[in-house]
């Protein structure tokens, strides 16, 4: 494109397509450290922490259909062992392992309510049938 009058050329553009190129040496700290993140980070971070942990991260990242969408709610998880430490972090992650939940959610909602010291209910919890008058039980039924 040109814009000229009867004897100079005001203005020459070329026509050139867009294209990013960010230089990672240009980047600020915080996108830099965006750009890098990845599975095996994420992994070898919650191995430092403890094994169910690190079980807890592998299933949420098997739970998203790309790593990518793990990873903000895998950075949440690494707030909660700044905010309420390994310890508590890693005795949350191994209750939800047992109970089969997956999530920065419930992994949060443990640690404010301190919930990650309370004892795993009993798999082999017995019902202790109650005898009453009033109880009729399973043969009043099966009798009509």
């Amino acid at each position: 494109m040109q814009l000229t009058t009867s004897v100079y050329v005001i203005v020459t553009q070329l026509s050139v397509s867009f294209q990013h190129s960010t230089q990672e040496g240009h980047m600020p700290p915080a996108h830099l450290a965006h750009k890098n993140q990845s599975r095996e980070t994420f992994i070898a971070w919650a191995q430092n922490v403890g094994p169910a942990t690190k079980q807890q991260v592998i299933e949420i990242f098997e739970k998203k259909a790309h790593d990518e969408q793990a990873f903000r709610a895998l950075k949440g998880v690494q707030h909660l062992r700044t905010t309420h430490g390994a310890q508590r972090l890693e005795a949350a992650c191994n209750r939800a392992n047992a109970m089969g939940m997956v999530g920065q959610r419930y992994l949060k909602s443990m640690l404010q309510h301190k919930l990650e010291s309370d004892p795993l209910p009993d798999e082999t919890h017995k019902v202790i049938p109650i005898h009453h008058a009033n109880v009729r039980g399973s043969e009043y039924y099966q009798a009509t």
